[in-house]
């Protein structure tokens, strides 16, 4: 029910100062960009079993979820990092696995399926090919635009990540990095703790993954889809 009612006060759009003109939000409309860790990381057991089949499962549950309880005003994409099958390990290797387009839980679990990980993790190039990935507005009211970050990233976490994180959120279109670690080393936590603070979003580490289809449905919906924006707070 409180999704409910955070999706119709979204439907009230709001001024968003950045620094330089009056920016109108229409936080009806969010467009979202999962983007997903396909590098060999994601074979690592977690409780005896892939991250990336943990994660893959929880993915689905969360969209289940989402569809039942505020699927409403809601666009979604995805994008993977890693090394597709057939290819040698590539740091800029990063496509979009689908369109940002209406919610729609089939495509998005189908699209899960196809995750072969291995390879590097070219996050950097990822983030900001994301941004591309969100469709073009040209006029206002804008639509809330976040990358919700979804990881297992090991010793080959590339050092450019926190200089395409500024890079995106110098530009009027992303509006927050919002990250989940799958059991991350204490180096990699500090890099996307970084990236969280400087792009306004969020990072949490998660050690175990009990409750990961949860923790995915209040990332989204409560963080990465905000109901409203702190104007003070939001530049």
């Amino acid at each position: 029910m409180r999704y409910r009612i955070a999706a119709l006060i979204g439907c009230l759009s709001i001024a968003l100062f950045t620094g330089g003109p009056v920016r109108t939000l229409d936080l009806k409309s969010h467009n979202l960009v999962l983007v997903i860790d396909s590098s060999n990381a994601m074979n690592k057991h977690w409780n005896n079993k892939k991250k990336i089949d943990i994660l893959r499962d929880s993915l689905k549950k969360a969209f289940e979820e989402l569809n039942e309880s505020s699927g409403w005003g809601l666009n979604m994409g995805i994008r993977a990092f890693g090394t597709r099958i057939g290819r040698q390990s590539d740091t800029s290797d990063t496509w979009a696995v689908t369109k940002v387009e209406w919610f729609d839980p089939l495509t998005l679990s189908n699209a899960l399926d196809g995750l072969k990980p291995s390879g590097k993790a070219p996050v950097a190039v990822a983030i900001r090919e994301a941004e591309h990935d969100i469709p073009p507005v040209t006029k206002p009211p804008w639509p809330w635009n976040a990358i919700i970050l979804l990881t297992a990233s090991g010793d080959d976490l590339d050092q450019d990540v926190l200089a395409a994180a500024k890079e995106v959120r110098t530009r009027p279109v992303i509006d927050g990095i919002y990250i989940l670690g799958l059991n991350l080393n204490p180096r990699n936590q500090k890099i996307y703790e970084a990236v969280a603070s400087e792009t306004k979003g969020y990072f949490e580490n998660l050690t175990s993954p009990d409750n990961l289809t949860e923790t995915l449905v209040k990332l989204i919906n409560e963080r990465a889809r905000p109901a409203s924006v702190d104007m003070k707070t939001h530049q």
